[in-house]
């Protein structure tokens, strides 16, 4: 009896043990070799490694970001240099970070977000192979995740806004101000963002004014009523969110 109490406490305990690997997602092994030496690319996407030891994206559906971090183990979004970039140098050591062009939002600052929820693939070059000496391609270890949320707002969420006049709205966001960056792609709304009370961010919407020939002319705009409703994204860090900006 002791001994079937003992086995039935050991299976319970390597079934918790498997249960709890499943919170990270796991750290796998594989090598890439340049285009000279048989052209691997990364699982998925067109990324090889020329002769030089770049990598490079010919379709430009995916960019290339160095991490700040180079531990795989705790790494997430906000530790990568997010970027537009679409071909990248290796070096041993460094973790990079292979995303969808389109899931990434370019920002006024010239920071990039990449939007919540998004797939990341992390990839860290551990060793480069060489062949008389020369590099032909390199060992490495790859984490798939995702962007997270963290302190940004949840996707989609709705800001009522408060209007102004017949063109124009104004919210105040509860984020701190200078640690958030917001743009509006839409280009029917100009936007302005000041610092509120208590340092939140004061958002200021209106419509660009168009002739009825649909060019920009303040002095002969159309006198109409307009309605606030579009998106506005968010970025922290590395990573943005979209929210929605409507009338109250």
């Amino acid at each position: 009896m002791k001994i079937r109490t003992i086995f039935v406490l050991a299976l319970l305990a390597v079934l918790s043990s498997a249960c709890g690997s499943d919170d990270e997602p796991p750290i796998t092994q594989s090598t890439m070799k340049d285009v000279n030496h048989g052209k691997t690319m990364f699982a998925g996407t067109d990324i090889y490694l020329d002769e030089e030891q770049m990598l490079i994206c010919p379709s430009e559906d995916y960019c290339i970001s160095l991490c700040k971090s180079k531990e795989l183990e705790s790494i997430d979004a906000q530790q990568v240099n997010m970027s537009m970039n679409h071909m990248m140098k290796v070096a041993v050591g460094n973790v990079y970070a292979i995303n969808k062009t389109d899931r990434i939002r370019n920002f006024k600052s010239g920071k990039c977000g990449l939007e919540v929820g998004a797939p990341i693939t992390y990839v860290k070059v551990t060793e480069f192979i060489k062949e008389n000496d020369k590099v032909i391609g390199f060992h490495y270890q790859t984490k798939s995740s995702t962007a997270e949320r963290g302190n940004l707002p949840a996707w989609d969420t709705t800001y009522r806004c408060q209007k102004m006049d017949e063109d124009s709205w104004n919210v105040t966001l509860d984020l701190a101000y200078g640690a958030y960056e917001i743009t509006m792609f839409d280009e029917d709304y100009r936007f302005s963002v000041t610092n509120a009370e208590r340092n939140n961010i004061n958002l200021e919407i209106s419509h660009r004014w168009v002739k009825e020939d649909h060019s920009n002319d303040y002095e002969q705009r159309l006198l109409v009523e307009y309605t606030l409703d579009s998106h506005i994204y968010i970025r922290y860090g590395g990573v943005c969110t979209r929210a929605i900006v409507r009338q109250k």
